[in-house]
This record gives C-alpha cells, sequence and structure tokens, in this order.
C-alpha cells in the first residue's frame, strides 16, 4: 500500500508536515470494468491547503452498510461480491459508490491473514419486507 499511496497512517506528509491521523481509505463513486473513478484519502490532523492534484475533501454523512474483511488485498474482490449480494438478500437499494478503509494491511506485518478492511456500501433506502 505505502508504494502506492505514500506513507502509512501515524506519519506526516511529507510535504505538508500535517499529521495523519488514521488509516488510508479510497472512495470508488464508479467501477466499470477496466475503469475505477476514485479518490484515495487520509484523515488529518487540521485543513490542508489544494496542491497539484491533492487536496482537501470530505466523505458525505450516509446511511451505510458495514462489514469487515480480514485477508490479502487479492481477495478484496470476492468479499465484496459476497458483501453487496447480502446487502440485496436483506432488501436493501445500493447507490453506485462505495468506501474501503484499510485499518490494517503490510505497514502491521506480513502475515495477510491479519489484514483488515473495512468495507462500507451507502444505501439509498430498504424495502420492506412483508
Amino acid at each position: 500500500m505505502e508504494a502506492c499511496v505514500g506513507r502509512p497512517p501515524g506519519r506526516n506528509g511529507p510535504r505538508s508536515r500535517i499529521a495523519i491521523n488514521g488509516p488510508v481509505f479510497s472512495h470508488h463513486f464508479k467501477m466499470e470494468p477496466g475503469r475505477f473513478d476514485l479518490e484515495v484519502g487520509v484523515p488529518v490532523a487540521r485543513p490542508v491547503t489544494a496542491a497539484g492534484r491533492v487536496g482537501p475533501g470530505r466523505l458525505p454523512a450516509t446511511t451505510a452498510a458495514r462489514t469487515e474483511y480480514r485477508g490479502g488485498y487479492e481477495g478484496i474482490g470476492a468479499a465484496w461480491g459476497e458483501f453487496k449480494a447480502r446487502i440485496d438478500a436483506q432488501g436493501h437499494t445500493q447507490c453506485q459508490d462505495m468506501c474501503e478503509c484499510y485499518t490494517a494491511g503490510p505497514e502491521s506485518g506480513s502475515d495477510s491473514t491479519q489484514w483488515r478492511t473495512e468495507l462500507n456500501q451507502p444505501l439509498l433506502h430498504s424495502r420492506s419486507k412483508g
């Protein structure tokens, strides 16, 4: 993960000198075969100023279904498939976007069975089950 997005949580950003105070997350706006539209973020201790392609942002408040996946990143796709099927089976309508929060990954140890990724699926509404 560090090779992809920079320094892990708990360290200061390389140029900003602002402390990172939480796990890295990704907010996927749209996923199509061969194309992802997403942004990567980190919670910070104080506001940041935009610089180039980096800028401040906020995740919108929403109702969401959440679960935790444990394992290597290669299994996240299957975990999402199972999670989304379960949400559908419970009568919820899913929004197009989704969010992953990488709470423990390679920076926490080499045993990928201990890595944890929070899967968050925003919901539009629930259908009543009769």
